[in-house]
């Protein structure tokens, strides 16, 4: 049986226009869980800012999902 998950909202930054998509869908792999994370949007935030820029956002995510979200669950 698999059962697929998903948790989808917008992203958005006060002071700035722009709204985004983050989703995050889940997936069974045996005794483990994949997670799949797509940002989608990014194009409407202010250019010429390299906080918006699409790398910026990969490290991010990366260090919230990669680095944060991994030491959280191995605590529980």
């Amino acid at each position: 049986m698999v059962i697929e998950k998903k948790l989808a909202y917008t992203w958005t930054y006060a002071g700035f226009e722009g709204i985004s998509e983050v989703c995050f869908d889940l997936f069974a792999e045996g005794e483990k869980t994949r997670l799949k994370l797509t940002h989608t949007g990014l194009e409407i935030f202010p250019a010429g800012n390299s906080d918006f820029a699409k790398e910026s956002f990969a490290e991010g995510w990366t260090c919230l999902i990669g680095t944060g979200l991994k030491e959280f669950i191995e605590e529980i």
